[in-house]
C-alpha cells in the first residue's frame, strides 16, 4: 500500500531508523539531495524483509502489483478508484475500529493526563478567571444601576 501511494503521488518511500547508521546516512543523503538539489541515490530496495528505499519515479504499478484481498472478499469490492481498492485491501487485513472514542467533557480533568505542576497552575488560573468574571459582572451591574438612575450618561 505504501509503495502504491508513494508511486501515485511521485514521492520517495524510505524506511528510517536511528538504530541503524546506514539508514541514518541514507536519510541524511535523501534530505540533502532534496534541499540542495543534488541527484538523489538511485538505489532501490523493495524487498519487504529489508528496509524499503524507493526513490520517486523508480517504481512502477506493474512491479507493485495488485492489492491482496482476504479470501472471499472479491464479491464485496465496491471500489470506484485505485485508492479505494487499496484501502479495502488494507482494511480487509487490518480491520478498523468502528466505535467512536469517548470524549471527556473537560480534557484538563481527565485522570489519564494528570500533571501536578500543570494542574496546580491551571487551578490557580481558573480561580483568577472566576474572580475577574465576578468583578466584571459587579462593574456591569453597577454601571447599569447608575445608568438607570440617570447618574451616568
Amino acid at each position: 500500500m505504501l509503495r502504491f501511494i508513494a508511486h501515485t503521488n511521485g514521492a520517495f518511500l524510505q524506511f528510517y531508523s536511528i538504530k541503524s547508521t546506514g539508514l541514518v546516512s541514507r536519510g541524511n543523503a535523501l534530505i540533502s539531495s532534496l534541499v540542495f538539489g543534488s541527484s538523489p541515490s538511485r538505489v532501490v530496495q523493495v524487498d519487504s524483509s529489508k528496509p524499503l528505499l524507493v526513490p520517486a519515479g523508480s517504481d512502477s504499478l506493474g512491479s507493485i502489483g495488485a492489492p491482496l484481498l482476504p479470501s472471499g472478499d472479491i464479491s464485496r469490492i465496491s471500489a470506484r478508484n485505485p485508492y479505494e481498492l487499496w484501502k479495502q485491501s488494507y482494511t480487509g487485513f487490518f480491520p478498523q475500529e468502528t466505535s467512536k472514542p469517548q470524549r471527556v467533557e473537560d480534557p484538563s480533568k481527565d485522570p489519564q493526563f494528570k500533571e501536578p505542576a500543570v494542574d496546580a497552575m491551571r487551578a490557580q488560573k481558573d480561580e483568577e478567571l472566576e474572580r475577574y468574571r465576578r468583578q466584571a459582572e459587579r462593574k456591569a451591574r453597577e454601571a447599569a444601576r447608575l445608568k438607570s438612575a440617570g447618574i451616568m450618561t
